[in-house]
């Protein structure tokens, strides 16, 4: 519905900064395979050995999930000397794989499954971003703060007008921020060479995550009366 000259269109917002509650460690393996049956078997020892790890720190394997993966076809153009197009050559199959283990917010647990992941998987990218657990209804109470928002901005453009607030035309909400917090990206150095009794973290990480901040906005057209 289009709004016309007798309406008055407002955004509302509203935010909260939320402590974490849950920390979740992504692993990721990034490797190219000359033969696909490798690829295949390489995805499934990936998985068998991150569920290892949980098992060896007590960790529920509910809580350890696949987030992606995928196997394709690694190939190069070739051309003859005169640079024109002659097929294509097979180098191998790429095997991306990310999977998530999800922990409260517990240093020591983290620090232990670090070492545990370092040192049976030196190869895999280790990343740390933390979460919330249930945002729904922080997320309703938002909605609202942002609509009390906009018809406080509205009021007080009307009363200025010499109008009054009539009856709500149209409503939208906006999209809200993200409710997790990245902590940042570790990738061992090539050819560390780790043995499983390795570790290398010896004290809990110290982990200091920034708040993560949940916003909402709406956007409210009002009809404006005299």
């Amino acid at each position: 519905m289009e709004p016309t000259n007798s309406t008055i269109t407002i955004h509302g917002k509203a935010s909260r900064l939320m402590d974490p509650e849950k920390t979740i460690i992504t692993i990721a393996f990034k490797h190219t395979y000359v033969d696909y049956l490798k690829a295949c078997k390489a995805l499934e020892t990936n998985q068998k050995t991150i569920y290892a790890v949980a098992d060896a720190n007590h960790i529920d394997r509910k809580h350890v999930t696949t987030a992606s993966y995928s196997i394709a076809k690694e190939e190069v153009s070739l051309r003859d000397k005169n640079c024109n197009y002659t097929g294509k050559k097979l180098l191998g199959y790429s095997l991306s794989q990310s999977v998530t283990i999800t922990i409260g917010m517990d240093n020591r647990l983290m620090t232990d499954l670090l070492n545990g992941i370092i040192a049976q998987t030196p190869e895999a990218e280790i990343s740390i971003s933390y979460g919330l657990n249930d945002t729904t209804t922080v997320k309703d109470e938002l909605l609202a703060e942002a609509f009390r928002d906009a018809r406080r901005q509205a009021v007080c453009m009307a009363t200025a007008a010499g109008c009054k607030l009539g009856k709500v035309l149209q409503i939208s909400d906006g999209i809200h921020s993200s409710d997790e917090s990245r902590l940042g990206t570790s990738i061992l150095p090539d050819g560390l060479g780790l043995s499983a009794s390795l570790r290398i973290f010896d004290e809990p990480t110290e982990a200091n995550p920034r708040s993560i901040t949940l916003s909402q906005s709406v956007t409210v057209i009002w009809i404006l009366e005299e």
